[in-house]
């Protein structure tokens, strides 16, 4: 930037921001004023070539970072730091502030810019200083802020210590790029779905009360009744495409209550979502695969197309898991029942007896438990399953050959040897340090079983307004056959993790019904739980399907961080407490009397639905 050129981040209280400043800004060695400019034989005033300018005077503001002796620190802000030094030359009171101020104070400063004798390389302001003649404090911090807050490693740092101080780990140049990239992302996803035709449009978060659909919490609106938040927009999608908007989007707050807190799960959390009219499964993957390839390449990487497509069957059996992590090559073999009354499944890893020791693979497998191993030479095979490996068949099936490594894993059901087998793959990656973390894959996993087995009831597994795929259709009629019914839903996984789920939804209320019969058991009288598609509906409805991104996981994986509270301003605990807001808190007992007191109506407080409503 040129000296002499007004900053973009000029205010009433700095002239430039703490990044910004160059060896261009600096006092130079005979430094003269710019001639003045002459005239062309076209009578059009044209400068001449200028001399170096002289010092630059600044007004730079931000906080006191580290402090480099008592006259001199590091000035931080947003867009980087600069190195502040009094001039003892000054009056009295620049050296006693500059040794007065405090890690955190915001503080004004103005001075010349000139040339530090020994550049640092690892600031970008690196080649100068500021000689400050005047300083100002702004604002002093109340109390010295927690050094390991700011200084130390973030991996480190107890969790609720992030929480607790959120403003002060928000300042932690790692949570200050990631945010920024973060508003970059979705500033491209905005670009890439308005420039293909999709309308950004708002759903309400106050739903209505229903103790099973809407998933989110209660918010009481009097006189007996409540709404309820949504654990996601995915209802009134159907309005939205009933509405006649054929390509849709928003991003929405969505509170859900999680089974399984963890770093990839946010009981409030943010959700891109994507609806599309007169599509099927391949026109949602191949929209959705163009925008993740695009946010990937917004932030300066990449990530190979097109995407693997698996099934949910063959995805359980190949990798063991219904999120595959493909970025290193190893697959799961069915073995059958080659160990008779188990469900068994081997691995192969090429070439790698002499990368992983015995010892090492009986840690292995003592961890995953269930998991043997053998290793093959030229003329003999060793270890636990060398028995089972000398059977032909077996080792005909895995292709084992000399100087492999396999391992064995068994189950007493395809559930069982798969879990385990999805441990033993991962691991054995681990330690043959197969894994890239700083590439990045994608694959697609489809066709996922319409129910699911919970605490020995079959309950919906995808959305309850799925289509079976075209296979299956048959035996939606038989309430016997379907647990075996497939759907039309799929998943997004971008290294291993689930980043995005989507479905195609029934666009005839026909087969919706016979569906809600016949494959999730939803009687006459529980028609309100699924209520939107009949009334959004009614007056005829395009095919359609939509895509709900988990947006947080999405922009970790894109920046390769785990933990999703790491890419969000202002995350909860796992359990789904704020200590800097001290919330959830109490409440006066009147707010939870009211709340109680159901005004009289059906068991669920809401009104029936009407004949024609509940008429196919």
């Amino acid at each position: 930037m040129a000296p002499n050129r007004a900053s973009d981040h000029a205010t009433q209280y700095r002239t430039h921001s703490c990044g910004e400043l160059r060896a261009e800004h600096a006092a130079r060695p005979g430094a003269r004023p710019a001639p003045p400019p002459i005239a062309d034989e076209l009578d059009v005033l044209v400068p001449r070539r200028p001399a170096t300018a002289g010092p630059t005077v600044v007004t730079l503001s931000g906080y006191v970072d580290e402090r480099v002796d008592e006259f001199s620190f590091l000035l931080r802000d947003h867009y980087g730091r600069t190195l502040v030094k009094a001039d003892q030359s000054a009056l009295p009171y620049v050296p006693d502030r500059f040794k007065k101020a405090g890690r955190e104070d915001v503080v004004q400063v103005t001075g010349a810019v000139q040339l530090r004798l020994s550049s640092d390389p690892g600031l970008q302001t690196g080649e100068i200083e500021v000689i400050c003649t005047q300083i100002e404090p702004l604002s002093v911090s109340a109390e010295p802020p927690p050094a390991d807050l700011l200084g130390q490693d973030a991996g480190k740092i107890e969790g609720n210590a992030k929480l607790l101080h959120r403003q002060l780990y928000l300042r932690r140049p790692e949570m200050q790029q990631r945010l920024s990239q973060r508003a970059q992302i979705t500033k491209a996803a905005r670009e890439y779905l308005t420039s293909n035709d999709f309308f950004e449009v708002e759903t309400p978060h106050l739903f209505w009360y229903d103790p099973v659909a809407i998933g989110g919490e209660v918010v009481p609106a009097g006189n007996g009744r409540a709404w309820r938040t949504p654990s996601g927009p995915v209802v009134l999608d159907q309005y939205i495409i009933g509405g006649g908007f054929d390509r849709a989007f928003q991003f929405s707050c969505t509170t859900r209550r999680e089974n399984s807190p963890g770093p990839l799960h946010g009981q409030e959390h943010t959700s891109l979502d994507i609806n599309l009219a007169y599509a099927d499964v391949d026109d949602l993957c191949k929209r959705l695969e163009d925008l993740v390839a695009y946010l990937f390449a917004a932030a300066g990487k990449s990530v190979p197309r097109p995407f693997p497509r698996f099934t949910f069957d063959d995805a359980m059996v190949r990798f063991g898991t219904e999120r595959p992590e493909i970025r290193f090559p190893l697959e799961i073999v069915d073995l059958g029942d080659a160990q008779k009354g188990k469900v068994t499944r081997g691995l192969r890893a090429l070439l790698a007896s002499d990368r992983v020791s015995d010892a090492d693979l009986d840690k292995l497998c003592k961890v995953t438990g269930g998991v043997t191993w053998a290793k093959v030479a030229e003329k003999e095979i060793t270890g636990p399953a060398a028995a089972l490996l000398k059977s032909g068949d077996v080792k005909k099936k895995l292709g084992a050959a000399a100087n492999d490594v396999v391992l064995i894993a068994t189950g007493s059901t395809a559930d069982e040897a798969s879990a385990l087998s999805a441990g033993m793959r991962l691991r054995l990656g681990e330690a043959l340090q197969l894994l890239d973390k700083d590439k990045h894959a994608a694959c697609w996993v489809e066709s996922y079983p319409f129910l699911e087995m919970d605490k020995g009831t079959l309950v919906a597994r995808v959305v309850v307004f799925s289509r079976p795929i075209d296979e299956d259709m048959a035996l939606v009629p038989d309430r016997k056959q379907r647990a075996k019914i497939r759907a039309r839903a799929f998943d997004l996984i971008v290294d291993g993790v689930e980043v995005a789920s989507g479905y195609v939804g029934n666009h005839s209320l026909v087969e919706q019904r016979v569906v809600w019969d016949n494959v999730l058991g939803i009687g006459q009288q529980d028609l309100f739980r699924v209520r939107a598609p009949i009334e959004a509906f009614r007056f005829g409805v395009p095919p359609h399907g939509g895509v709900n991104i988990g947006y947080e996981r999405l922009v970790g994986r894109i920046l390769g961080v785990d933990d999703i509270a790491d890419v969000m301003a202002f995350p909860k605990s796992a359990t789904c407490t704020d200590p800097m807001l001290q919330s959830p808190g109490p409440v006066p007992p009147s707010f939870v009397a009211d709340l109680v007191a159901v005004a009289p109506s059906t068991k669920y407080g809401i009104p029936e639905l009407s004949e024609d409503t509940n008429k196919l």
